[in-house]
């Protein structure tokens, strides 16, 4: 069951993570980052809010944090996208995108604890 539900978690959260930075990327056409950037802080917030909420054993964890949000949210592509800032020799975007998205993201989830 527990597999199940990450399967159906992540795909959903995998989907939700496509659409929105086709539709930011369609928009804004950045050259920053920014989509992965406003995906990972939102769902760092929500995995702070439902951490605070929901037992890290029931099934209602699995589903909503480890699958949706773990979909959601992406590690992967931020380090792909810091080796091509790192690539384009833009530094100072390097930095900051480094420092929005490590530092930024821990105080979204940390701020999405105190929400509760």
């Amino acid at each position: 069951m527990t597999i199940m539900m990450v399967l159906l978690g992540g795909g959903i959260g995998a989907t939700l993570r496509a659409i929105i930075t086709d539709i930011i990327q369609r928009v804004h056409q950045p050259s920053f980052p920014i989509a992965t950037a406003i995906i990972n802080l939102i769902g760092s917030c929500f995995i702070g809010i439902l951490g605070g909420i929901v037992i890290s054993v029931s099934p209602s964890y699995t589903l909503f944090v480890t699958g949706i949000l773990g979909g959601f949210t992406t590690f992967s592509t931020v380090q792909l996208e810091l080796v091509q800032l790192m690539e384009q020799r833009q530094s100072s975007t390097f930095i900051g995108y480094s420092l929005l998205q490590y530092v930024g993201c821990f105080m979204s989830c940390f701020i999405g604890t105190l929400i509760i």
